[in-house]
């Protein structure tokens, strides 16, 4: 598929071009693979995100006890 970008700022074609030159593709394989990267789900380290999850979670007020919260998902609350 071919398309034209209309109004693309000089200084984001200078920094395409430049990443083309660093990477040895031309400007056009840069401008994909730029593309492909920005729309190309991301991979989550499972071990990370728990991580994160458990340090934001010992920073918020609890307002629910880990044993009310097994009684009500055994309840069927949640």
């Amino acid at each position: 598929m071919n398309f034209t970008i209309k109004n693309l700022p000089p200084e984001v074609h200078a920094r395409l071009q430049e990443a083309a030159k660093r990477s040895g593709r031309s400007l056009n394989k840069q401008i994909v693979t730029t593309l492909e990267r920005a729309v190309s789900p991301v991979a989550v380290d499972r071990s990370t995100l728990l991580k994160r999850v458990r340090l934001r979670r010992e920073g918020m007020e609890t307002w629910l006890e880990d044993a009310n919260l097994d009684q009500l998902k055994r309840g069927g609350r949640m």
